[in-house]
């Protein structure tokens, strides 16, 4: 494998983390007052993806897959009903403490 694939599939999970955070940004570009609480969330979110480790763990791995299929989980929720609230919340609450596992047990 090339220094470069390897690489590329180290950063592979946070990439796909990055993906789901933009597309439910997405929902924010109408009526923005309404998602305030759920912009600052993906906002808190993005922030905390920028200081992940790239990896080849495969433990870290399954954990970023949980993480951007929970993000997207939240996003049609938000979508479908056109709103956030607590189920969202819930959800997008789950992401960080994923995050949080992430980080601290799969960093250089």
């Amino acid at each position: 494998m090339s220094v470069q694939a390897e690489q590329d599939s180290e950063r592979k999970g946070k990439d796909e983390i990055l993906r789901a955070l933009n597309q439910f940004e997405i929902l924010f570009t109408g009526d923005s007052s309404k998602w305030a609480g759920e912009k600052q969330k993906i906002n808190l979110l993005k922030e905390d993806v920028r200081y992940l480790s790239p990896t080849n763990n495969q433990s870290a791995a399954d954990i970023d897959s949980e993480i951007a299929s929970t993000i997207q989980q939240a996003y049609a929720i938000a979508r479908n009903k056109n709103e956030g609230g607590v189920e969202v919340f819930s959800l997008l609450n789950k992401c960080e403490e994923l995050l949080k596992l992430r980080k601290n047990t799969y960093s250089k």
